[in-house]
């Protein structure tokens, strides 16, 4: 009889001990309630449904840490007490199936729409005062002392997801169009002061972040969410700047040694598949990692994923579409049972249709 493959063997991330490696992928949905950014009820039967076999880590969808990073409606938000005692009815749900969760603080700047935040009475903030998604977007470019605030906003949401609401760890949104990313990236970042230029000035804020959020609650449930080859919101930047950047990046979250982290595939654009180009690899940002806690997400399948937690040892696999359309897929995954396809129409719908209404095998 064979052993159990690597992937369904238990593995301790930070602060965490979880039973196995497979990781329920941040996925935005769009169905936070659209007068005040609460999780409903619906949130807590999706995530209730995920948790199914115990011992698995989930991470929430992207969550605002404040109204200024909230570019985007029917997202859910993390500055108000509302907030916090609705996420904390999921997360309590999580925990009574034996799950962990964790909490993805995220912001929106540059990317975010400007007809909702001018609906909405806020300004369009940026990194710069200029958009690499359109010549005709001029946000405000933040001051320092606003950046200074914004670092202790990540911070702060940190704290209040852990201490009131009862998450079992954070996730740094660094990617996908994120606050965070916008710094790191040339093709956006256009400042010339210590938050511009260089490496090491463009990590600067993402890095700022990290140490308050540690100071805040403890570098072992601190993880952290980069793309480095993400072309999503024209974030992508030469080849050059890339290794660049994200060697050092890579370097100072080691140093840091955060519970995990978590990286994009380069063949996947925020829910899509995307065209790989000849030289884009993780590699690099793998062996930099070393031997810490390492997230892959990347359009695995059962038989790629089983390898990739053989090859590595210490690497845990996130499903994200798949986990969408089967909330108990670690079970199948362990079974070799087949898995129900997912419906993208209905990936950023309103209700419960393509959300809470997937079989269970």
């Amino acid at each position: 009889m064979s052993s159990e493959p690597t992937l369904f063997k238990p593995i301790k991330v930070g602060d965490l001990d979880l039973a196995h490696r497979v990781v329920f992928a941040p996925l935005t949905r769009f169905r936070a309630n659209p007068e005040d950014r609460t999780a409903t009820d619906l949130f807590v039967e999706y995530y209730s449904q995920r948790a199914h076999t115990p011992g698995t880590l989930l991470i929430t969808e992207s969550i605002f840490v404040a109204p200024q990073l909230a570019g985007y409606p029917v997202m859910p938000g993390l500055w108000t007490e509302a907030h916090l005692q609705s996420w904390k009815k999921v997360v309590d749900a999580v925990h009574a199936k034996g799950g962990k969760i964790a909490v993805q603080v995220a912001g929106l700047a540059g990317v975010s729409s400007t007809e909702y935040l001018q609906s909405v009475g806020q300004e369009h903030l940026g990194v710069s005062d200029s958009s690499a998604l359109s010549p005709e977007v001029h946000p405000r470019a933040l001051t320092v002392p606003e950046i200074k605030e914004f670092v202790q906003l990540y911070a702060r949401a940190a704290k209040a997801g852990i201490e009131q609401a009862g998450f079992d760890a954070v996730e740094i949104h660094a990617c996908n169009g994120d606050l965070n990313e916008e710094f790191l990236s040339t093709t956006w970042n256009k400042r010339t002061d210590e938050y511009g230029g260089s490496p090491e000035n463009r990590s600067r804020f993402l890095l700022e972040v990290v140490d308050a959020t540690i100071a805040a609650v403890g570098a072992g449930k601190v993880g952290v969410r980069i793309g480095p080859f993400s072309p999503f919101q024209n974030m992508r930047m030469p080849e050059e700047d890339i290794v660049a950047t994200y060697t050092y990046l890579v370097k100072a979250l080691h140093d840091r040694k955060i519970a995990y982290l978590h990286v994009i595939q380069p063949r996947i654009s925020a829910s899509d598949d995307t065209e790989i180009g000849a030289n884009d690899s993780d590699d690099f940002v793998r062996a930099l990692w070393s031997d810490l806690p390492y997230i892959t997400a990347g359009g695995f399948t059962r038989a790629t994923a089983i390898a990739r937690a053989e090859t590595y040892k210490n690497e845990l696999i996130c499903f994200g579409r798949l986990f969408i359309s089967n909330p108990d897929l670690v079970e199948k995954l362990k079974k070799g049972l087949q898995l129900t396809p997912y419906d993208r129409d209905t990936f950023y719908s309103p209700g419960p249709k393509g959300y809470t209404d997937y079989p269970f095998a």
